[in-house]
């Protein structure tokens, strides 16, 4: 397991985020990119032909369809998105700042797109008590080394819920562009302000994103079913044998996804999960429900 250091768990702290440079050897990034353009190449040409899939966030412009984020991944990326999320790496991360037992809450492929003119705005991903840690991992995989594609995010601004359209004033003044390359992971606490600009320069860029709380959390909190807790927890056993699977073998899960990883896959999908209101300059998002859709293959 590859955990954090103890001077990189302070730094964490105390600013609210970290950037891990090459935490991910490129060659495995490199498969999870290949399975990522594979699964965006259908979305696209399902999108266009006016097949819906809630799964898949897509807009329309002039008429082009642009995917910005994939919600449930596994389903569309196996056996590379299970087998990154058992991988030593996330996981040495997310038990460094969760503990043992920390399990992924929300996960999605993040993508932006040149010409679609999306933006993601100054926010917190959520507003919460602080009585444990709650992070997102993002894996990047594609280059986004520029204020153009980077994250971008603002220090010490996760202590206490902000006051977002004054916070989105000083983020212009504060914030620090975590340009990373494939490879990088930056992990920042939920509450930590961050948001990121429109593409102008490159075409698109891609992030296999990952909430992670600590096991603790999931089980006095109400949102979180214990049907849900037992399906991730049967996802991760999945998610780690994939890992060890996929590092002896890379050409595992050439041959489709077998009976019994699909059926553990929808089983998790099926499971309702409450994600709390993100803070947005416009006010409290309302909560969010990841869905339970029918399978679009």
């Amino acid at each position: 397991m590859k955990h954090l250091s103890k001077d990189q768990i302070a730094e964490f702290d105390a600013q609210g985020f970290l950037l891990l440079r090459q935490w991910i050897p490129t060659d495995f990034v490199a498969g999870v990119r290949k399975s990522a353009d594979t699964a965006m190449d259908l979305a696209i040409k399902n999108a266009a032909a006016g097949k819906s899939n809630t799964d898949i966030c897509v807009s329309f412009k002039n008429n082009e369809p642009f995917i910005s984020a994939v919600i449930h991944p596994h389903r569309y990326m196996y056996p590379m998105s299970l087998a990154l999320l058992g991988s030593p790496w996330v996981l040495g991360i997310a038990e460094s700042l969760c503990g043992a037992g920390s399990m992924t809450t929300y996960k999605s492929l993040v993508v932006k797109n040149r010409g679609s003119g999306e933006d993601f705005t100054w926010h917190q991903d959520m507003v919460h008590d602080r009585t444990s840690r709650i992070i997102n991992i993002s894996v990047f995989l594609s280059e986004a080394s520029s204020t153009d594609d980077g994250l971008q995010v603002v220090p010490q601004t996760h202590f206490e819920r902000q006051d977002m359209p004054r916070a989105k004033i000083d983020a212009e003044e504060r914030s620090i562009c975590l340009g990373a390359v494939p490879g990088d992971v930056t992990v920042h606490d939920v509450m930590t302000v961050h948001g990121s600009r429109a593409l102008t320069q490159r075409e698109r860029r891609m992030v296999f994103t990952a909430e992670f709380r600590g096991l603790d959390h999931l089980k006095a909190n109400e949102k979180i079913s214990r049907d849900w807790i037992k399906a991730r927890k049967a996802l991760q056993t999945l998610e780690r044998h994939l890992y060890e699977q996929v590092s002896t073998d890379p050409g595992a899960g050439s041959d489709g996804v077998p009976e019994n990883d699909l059926n553990l896959i929808e089983n998790f999908c099926r499971q309702r999960c409450a994600i709390e209101p993100g803070n947005y300059d416009s006010g409290i998002a309302g909560e969010f429900q990841v869905p339970a859709p029918a399978y679009a293959g």
